[in-house]
């Protein structure tokens, strides 16, 4: 008997990882979405935790190998694979046929289904009465909706940010939160990807840039019978800067969607680095790498936004007042001149909603939604209306 499937002849391997790391050393934690048992490897006197998920999507690979799990016992069954025209010939009795059609049937629904995963990036700064973070009982009181407890909070190994925390509220739509969380202070929607996928299939959204930094210097000393030559070879790696999203979904039959999900916001900036090598003093710039990130495995039904919060940052701004000429005096013009310096408190909250599509009708909201932005992104070209942050 023929069968037919319809999908890639690809094989996907993907890699998300998630660290802290107190000194020279850290304790290192490895698991995978196919093994619930964890390694741990400690060495030196430091602290430290990471996470490390990884997937391996090989379709045709696990798909051969349950075919032939279903003929095994009948030395006169064949099963045939051209993965270039998804095209399945199977030899076998009548029984064996039927459970083999049953089984494709079924492993190609589930392979197919498909969710849109959208997501808002949204950076709180507090308000006076709010510096402790968001107050997320008052928000659940002004909505009328409880949140649900989180499936899997952040591992406390990884968790080292007070009060970070993943959950899920009962909204079906990101406008009315945003404006909730306009009560706890200025808010700004840093971005708003929206992707698809299949299910079980990794999907990683970023946006932001690479910047190239020295992180190793080497020196190499070449004699000869007159003199001595030294060259010096540098190693730059790229830092990423910017926002990721890195989700990977599972879909059941009652529509609920579980998710892991990895969100990061990085800062990369330049610092000088003084060090003394060969005698002499050398000044390097440096990556100083600002992130806000967070790792975490959650269950939602479809259309159910899940809530990452506790993601706080405080950031501080030096200056300087003073009379003109006269606090630039050498050793006396800080008697003329005052150091001020201003602090401020942000929150980052990560809102998300996966949307699983059940025909060709899921798509029209998702279709709605695109023609809104793109209406809005126009009149923000024609009036420059600085209120637009989509």
């Amino acid at each position: 008997k023929i069968f037919k499937i319809d999908l890639l002849d690809i094989t996907r391997k993907g890699k998300s990882s998630t660290r802290v790391t107190f000194g020279q050393s850290a304790q290192h934690s490895d698991s995978s979405s196919t093994d619930s048992s964890s390694n741990s490897k400690n060495s030196g006197s430091t602290s430290g935790g990471s996470i490390i998920t990884q997937t391996d999507a090989n379709f045709w690979g696990e798909l051969e190998q349950s075919l032939y799990a279903l003929i095994a016992g009948n030395p006169e069954a064949s099963i045939a694979l051209n993965k270039q025209t998804g095209v399945i010939v199977a030899r076998a009795k009548p029984m064996q046929l039927l459970e083999i059609e049953r089984f494709i049937d079924a492993t190609q629904a589930q392979s197919q289904r498909q969710v849109i995963l959208e997501a808002k990036f949204i950076e709180i700064t507090l308000d006076d009465s709010h510096q402790d973070g968001v107050n997320w009982s008052s928000i659940a009181k002004e909505s009328g909706k409880a949140f649900l407890t989180s499936v899997a909070p952040l591992p406390s190994a990884v968790s080292q940010v007070k009060d970070v925390f993943t959950t899920q509220v009962q909204f079906g739509d990101f406008t009315a939160y945003v404006e909730l969380l306009a009560t706890q202070g200025k808010t700004k929607i840093l971005s708003s990807p929206r992707i698809s996928t299949l299910n079980n299939q990794k999907a990683i959204i970023k946006v932001g840039k690479d910047e190239y930094f020295i992180t190793d210097i080497s020196s190499d000393n070449n004699s000869s019978a007159s003199t001595t030559t030294t060259t010096q070879d540098v190693t730059w790696t790229p830092f990423f800067s910017g926002i990721a999203l890195d989700v990977t979904p599972q879909i059941n039959d009652r529509d609920e969607v579980t998710l892991h999900i990895h969100p990061s916001i990085t800062l990369v900036e330049a610092q000088d680095k003084r060090f003394i090598a060969n005698g002499q003093d050398n000044q390097v710039p440096m990556a100083l790498n600002t992130m806000r990130e967070s790792d975490s495995i959650v269950q939602a039904k479809n259309g159910q936004v899940i809530v990452i919060g506790g993601l706080m940052q405080t950031i501080r701004t030096e200056g300087k007042n003073g009379i003109p000429w006269l606090s630039e005096l050498p050793y006396l013009g800080w008697l003329f001149r005052t150091n001020t310096g201003a602090g401020k408190k942000t929150e980052l909250v990560i809102l998300l909603k996966p949307t699983v599509i059940k025909d060709e009708h899921s798509w029209d909201q998702d279709l709605t939604d695109s023609k809104r932005r793109l209406k809005e992104y126009e009149d923000f070209k024609l009036w420059g209306d600085t209120d637009y942050q989509q």
